[in-house]
């Protein structure tokens, strides 16, 4: 088996950080860092255009001799190059999960779910009686 690389994760908010540790735990190549060693990689979930997300990719570039990664949902022109003057190794773009229909997801399972017919099985729908004329 090849060497694990040591990753460390830094994120604006707890809830990007435990997200993005969550994802690669469970990776066999992956050893996160527990703060003993200099991390290979420092993977930085942040919003650049947010002046304490830049702030937050500048500290990681000056805390060791790591690769920076960057995580974004977005990122402009003149962010790319702000990013490369931080030393920026790669770039990996944050996905957004959206629902695409109204149907229920049943998470157990791993399909979605149709909701039940509106009347008993096997009942023909009401058909509209035609108004009689006069």
């Amino acid at each position: 088996m090849t060497d694990r690389i040591t990753v460390q994760v830094r994120a604006d908010d707890p809830l990007s950080e435990a997200g993005v540790i969550s994802l690669l735990r469970p990776r066999p190549e992956i050893r996160l860092d527990d703060g003993a060693d200099d991390p290979a990689v420092t993977v930085v979930a942040a919003d650049i255009s947010d002046p304490a997300g830049y702030q937050l990719l500048r500290t990681a570039q000056h805390g060791g001799s790591s690769r920076l990664v960057l995580l974004v949902s977005r990122l402009l022109d003149h962010q790319l190059a702000l990013a490369a003057e931080c030393g920026t190794a790669g770039i990996m773009w944050r996905r957004e999960r959206r629902q695409r229909s109204a149907r229920p997801h049943h998470p157990d399972r791993g399909h979605r779910r149709r909701p039940p017919p509106a009347g008993p099985p096997n009942t023909p729908a009401p058909r509209a009686r035609p108004t009689p004329r006069k």
